[in-house]
């Protein structure tokens, strides 16, 4: 059954030829992150000079490398290949349980009297094609399904200073979430316990204990920066908390990589820092700090 998902508002397309700057021909279509989100949804979760990803609608689309000035791709980390524009389909070089390399060409589309191609965006079986050779198709129609996903873990080798990752996770704060720590670490601190205290205090209210939002903050993070390579955390420093934080308040955390280094004394290993910063529903920071991670090079 055919089924069709939108590809993320900050992308448009050009078809690729000679006359486009900083794009490639023979590489599928260009997405060009020129506006920001207009769907509150759609974000981008992760940039840096190996792939996008964008999140949208609880999905992750991830957009291949092999860029200057534009990403290309027109696939979605799940493995689905969508039509970016509308179209006709002219040519499907493939089948049903073809094993694909990355770049491989898959469809082949006309539109506007230009012929656009759309290609693997990771090596892969073709699991489904959802259209024919001739056919009409709508902008955002599921044409190809590949069944391997993108394995996201990050080895030290993948990292780039000045990646940075918008993680997908968000989290609103409840007040079980401040009784359980302050409770748990015997924290007596009644601007976390008391509310009537806390409306005598500048804050008016009870103000959500700082370790509860430097461990979200660190928690979040993990899944796309260190998991599955981890070998040590090696210390977090510049621990700040320029704003309360409150319950109720949804938090969102991104990272950056500000520094890298081979290890002296692990050969197999490098040390990555990472700056990562929580910020409120009114784009506050209320926490930022950095964290040194002993992570595995990818495998030989």
């Amino acid at each position: 059954m055919e089924r069709s998902r939108r590809i993320p508002h900050e992308c448009r397309t050009e078809p690729h030829n000679t006359h486009a700057p900083g794009v490639r021909t023979g590489h599928g279509f260009a997405l060009l992150e020129q506006t920001p989100p207009q769907h509150p949804s759609t974000r981008i979760v992760h940039k840096s000079p190996h792939r996008t990803l964008i999140a949208e609608a609880g999905e992750i689309f991830a957009f291949a490398p092999d860029r200057t000035d534009a990403t290309h791709g027109g696939a979605a980390a799940d493995g689905a290949v969508l039509a970016p524009i509308p179209g006709k389909v002219t040519a499907i070089p493939i089948a049903v349980g073809q094993r694909v390399a990355k770049g491989e060409t898959l469809i082949v589309l006309e539109a506007m009297k230009m012929e656009y191609t759309l290609s693997a965006p990771f090596d892969g079986t073709v699991a489904a094609i959802n259209a024919s050779s001739g056919e009409q198709v709508t902008e955002g129609t599921v044409l190809v399904e590949i069944a391997e996903k993108i394995n996201e873990w990050r080895y030290f080798d993948d990292w780039s200073i000045g990646d940075t990752i918008a993680h997908p996770i968000r989290r609103t704060v409840t007040e079980a979430d401040n009784l359980l720590i302050t409770t748990l670490t015997h924290n007596p601190q009644p601007l976390h316990l008391d509310a009537e205290y806390a409306k005598g205090t500048e804050f008016g209210r009870i103000v959500v204990n700082g370790t509860f939002t430097f461990s979200l903050m660190v928690g979040i993070s993990v899944a796309e920066t260190t998991l599955g390579t981890l070998i040590a955390n090696l210390g977090y420093d510049a621990v700040r908390m320029p704003k309360p934080v409150f319950i109720g308040d949804t938090l969102r955390i991104e990272s950056e990589v500000i520094d890298l280094r081979a290890s002296g004394s692990r050969p197999e290993a490098g040390i990555v820092t990472f700056a990562h910063r929580a910020i409120n529903q009114h784009d506050e920071i209320v926490c930022t700090c950095t964290r040194t991670a002993l992570i595995r090079r990818r495998p030989k």
